[in-house]
């Protein structure tokens, strides 16, 4: 199994690269695409494929629970038998 690197930071440094981001001209809805497709494809490679696989995502209410929305698409767009846990309500444009 190949292992995938991704790097861990705080909701402060989050918040200033998406801050940079944006100045940048990347629109904070793209970056919510990039990351749920990042965490896609990095399970996919983690357990090598998608197809039937049963998967669980939980979407608790702030902007990670976007990206999670977004994985699930992804992932079920592959073939996963994706269900998504709301743990929180989340915004009307979500849903």
């Amino acid at each position: 199994m190949q292992s995938v690197n991704l790097k861990i930071v705080s909701s402060a440094q989050m918040s200033a690269i998406e801050e940079k981001s944006v100045h940048l001209g990347i629109s904070k809805d793209q970056l919510m695409e990039n990351a749920g497709l990042t965490l896609a494809r990095a399970l996919k490679l983690q357990v090598g494929g998608s197809a039937g696989l049963k998967v669980l995502i939980l979407v608790g209410p702030g902007n990670n629970g976007s990206d999670g929305l977004v994985m699930a698409r992804y992932l079920a767009k592959w073939g996963a038998k994706v269900t998504v846990y709301l743990t929180a309500r989340r915004p009307e444009i979500d849903l």
